[in-house]
């Protein structure tokens, strides 16, 4: 067989993900399902993911039947997607939203009834 020219196809590299610090992202858990506990049980399911700045409380009321994701506008890019990637296995279709940017949390859960 005669050599060839034909030079060895390179196979694209992937596009990296954005590294996000899940040590640094703040994060605020409102029990929204009336469940008690269970602002808590998120809390520690987000330690087990590596996040580190996790606050609990209640939400406004709780008659939430969808976990609702809110993060800042002008948070680290590709936070949303990161945080919605790390919830998948405990909420199929969370709600997400946008945070006022005011607030001292750059993301807020508030659990429904959905959050296994």
């Amino acid at each position: 067989p005669t050599p060839s020219n034909t030079p060895t196809p390179v196979p694209p590299t992937a596009t990296p993900t954005p590294a996000v610090n899940r040590a640094e992202v703040k994060i605020k858990v409102l029990n929204g399902s009336g469940i008690a506990g269970k602002a808590g049980d998120v809390k520690d399911f987000l330690k087990e993911k590596g996040y580190e700045e996790i606050l609990t409380g209640n939400a406004d009321d709780f008659e939430y039947k969808t976990t609702v994701i809110q993060v800042k506008e002008d948070a680290e890019p590709g936070l949303e997607e990161f945080v919605a990637k790390d919830m998948t296995e405990r909420v199929e279709k969370p709600k997400f939203e946008t945070l006022d940017e005011d607030d001292a949390a750059d993301v807020i859960i508030i659990v429904g009834t959905d959050f296994k």
